[in-house]
């Protein structure tokens, strides 16, 4: 009897995972088309349920506005909610909302947080982000590094991204102004960063033996 039971709610929850991904994939289709009010129907429930991907999925509804009014504190709401899941995405979405302080008050801070969380897990856009930071006065203030480390930083983050072109144009802005010895030390650091979760871990490395 009681295999019975566990195997009817094996069957539940498999029959209702088939229901969340055609759920989800009807929105996929309904936004490609532009529908965006079907789409909405079709990952609210989703969201609700703690699907990290449709909660992401809301979150970039409410922010663009489409098939909603706009509004980015509800999308921020959503982009935490993936977010604190693990969702590199929405990880990076809220990292970008905090450091231009929208739906939320501007903290450069807590946008270095969650793009570091987003880059760990290899979002390029987290990084190219990231790396931009570094490149400001902020990377000095916020862990007390001389402007040079900073700037090593900023180049290898950017060298982590070599299929993307903003951040190439980047490292190209950074090699006319950084020595060739600064230059191999970022590439070394580079080396590290790629590293499959290892962004974090190489970064805080090297930021305490620059401080």
């Amino acid at each position: 009897m009681k295999k019975k039971i566990a195997l009817s709610l094996v069957l539940a929850c498999l029959l209702n995972s088939g229901v969340c991904f055609a759920g989800f994939d009807e929105g996929e289709a309904a936004h490609q088309r532009g529908d965006y009010t079907t789409a909405l129907n079709e990952w609210s429930p989703l969201a609700e349920q703690g699907n990290a991907a449709a909660q992401y999925n809301l979150g970039l509804l409410f922010r663009g506005g489409k098939g909603v009014q706009q509004n980015d504190k509800k999308a921020v709401a959503w982009y935490r909610k993936a977010a604190n899941q693990g969702y590199a995405e929405a990880e990076s979405e809220l990292g970008f909302m905090y450091r231009i302080g929208d739906g939320v008050k501007q903290n450069t801070k807590e946008a270095v947080k969650w793009y570091r969380k987003a880059a760990d897990q290899g979002n390029v856009s987290a990084r190219h982000s990231l790396g931009e930071i570094f490149m400001t006065p902020k990377g000095t203030e916020l862990y007390g590094i001389t402007p040079e480390s900073s700037l090593v930083i900023a180049y290898a983050i950017h060298d982590c991204n070599t299929n993307y072109f903003p951040s190439q144009q980047k490292l190209s802005m950074l090699s006319r102004v950084m020595s060739t010895d600064d230059i191999n030390e970022a590439t070394a650091l580079s080396g590290e960063l790629i590293k499959p979760n290892n962004f974090t871990r190489s970064l805080d490395a090297y930021l305490k033996n620059r401080r």
